[in-house]
């Protein structure tokens, strides 16, 4: 018998009728004859869309919270990370991690992972205590020519491999994403693209970041965010920001004696409107002061959902609840659950779990699941009562994914 259980809900609901956008999604989801299907919802994305698109936002946020290992270990993660995007309408290429020395050590991580028509990486962010990410990559302030020198080591250990992967990618578009350092590595390595495989800059489509640090400047013997802009175009990088993230203020614009760091590409701020809940805005920045959780990569998710157009929201994946401290915008509020399909993420195994599921209606339970041997793809069932209230509440599943992590569809 395999027990499994916990963290994180990653749920993918159900079409909605009415939405005009690409056809082919909804077309899929018609077509779907198995009761435990998911539904694709990477058949979204546009691939060659030229700044902001609603879809790719909300996706490449999607990518690049879960990029994060939080609890799992790193020997683990690839096969962890696989069972997260399980259903989605990706093809997994690949999960680099790789150490650099320049003095102090760090590694960098990301994903590699396609659709038909785009290849996609996408960048962790910093792991924040641990000294050589957080102090080495992100903190120091010095540059080689005109990159952050943390930034620059990260991306150099790894660019062979993004080169190959998207040289053996057929015409598929490349995309670039991050969340924090992730995001500061997904603008270098456009940078790099452009410098050091000029055949491939056509390819770039698109990098979107997500409360990313500045990570280039001008100096007096270099210029790298001019460089970076003789390559792109101010929309195909779309820099978001949280209300008060902290991060996006750091580096400082002026180190002496002569380092001026600057953002690159298009800013777009998700701010608390005056009438309250949040908006997004691409004119005007946030209200005045700073916030640490407004960084955090779930808050980033939530938010952005929490905005998307009423029609393209539930063709989305719903976003995990938030763990990284108090809510605090009318904005904040958990997504309704009002679809047939839930998807859950499980990444533990043991018996029984007390599970807060308050997008579930109950305000807390308790969560058991008895899964004998099954292949990926077969149906289940999961029992669900509330420590609270009476109600129990049996569903038929799916196990999309078993071994360190299982995927399983409620319906």
């Amino acid at each position: 018998m395999v027990w499994v259980t916990r963290v994180a809900m990653i749920v993918l609901l159900g079409a909605s009728g009415g939405f005009p956008a690409r056809s082919r999604a909804q077309e899929s989801r018609a077509a779907g004859a198995a009761t435990c299907d998911l539904p694709p919802a990477f058949l979204e994305f546009d691939a060659d869309a030229v700044g902001h698109d609603w879809s790719n936002v909300y996706l490449l946020a999607y990518l690049s919270t879960f990029i994060y290992k939080f609890d799992v270990p790193e020997a683990d993660f690839e096969d962890v990370f696989k069972a997260r995007i399980a259903g989605l309408g990706l093809e997994f290429v690949d999960y680099i991690s790789k150490p650099f020395d320049i003095g102090l050590q760090g590694d960098t991580q990301l994903a590699v992972v396609q659709t038909d028509d785009a290849i996609i990486f996408a960048f962790r962010g910093t792991d924040p205590f641990t000294s050589a990410d957080l102090w080495w990559t992100d903190v120091q302030i010095f540059t080689y020519q005109g990159i952050h020198l943390g930034f620059h080591a990260a991306t150099e250990s790894v660019f062979p491999e993004i080169r190959t992967h998207i040289e053996n990618s057929g015409n598929r578009r490349v995309w670039l994403t991050g969340h924090s350092l992730g995001g500061a590595l997904a603008v270098v390595t456009a940078l790099k693209i452009g410098s050091k495989a000029p055949h491939l800059l056509p390819r770039v489509q698109g990098i979107y970041t997500y409360g990313s640090p500045r990570a280039l400047a001008t100096t007096a013997l270099d210029d790298a965010v001019g460089l970076y802009e003789t390559f792109y175009a101010d929309a195909q990088t779309q820099r978001w920001v949280d209300n008060r993230d902290l991060v996006p203020h750091l580096p400082p614009t002026s180190v002496p004696p002569d380092i001026f760091y600057s953002h690159v590409g298009e800013a777009v701020w998700i701010r608390e409107a005056g009438t309250g809940g949040c908006t997004v805005d691409f004119t005007n920045g946030p209200l005045g002061g700073i916030s640490i959780s407004d960084h955090m990569p779930d808050r980033y998710l939530l938010r952005i959902y929490n905005s998307l157009p009423a029609s393209l929201r539930p063709l989305m994946p719903t976003p995990p609840p938030v763990q990284s401290g108090a809510l605090e915008l009318s904005c904040d509020l958990p997504p309704e659950i009002a679809s047939s399909s839930l998807w859950v993420d499980f990444v533990t195994c043991t018996p029984d779990l007390t599970w807060q599921c308050g997008a579930l209606s109950l305000p807390f339970c308790t969560l058991q699941a008895g899964v004998d041997a099954a292949p990926p793809g077969s149906c289940i069932n999961i029992k669900a009562g509330s420590s609270s209230e009476s109600l129990t509440l049996t569903k038929s599943l799916e196990l999309r994914a078993y071994g360190g992590t299982a995927l399983i569809g409620v319906h």
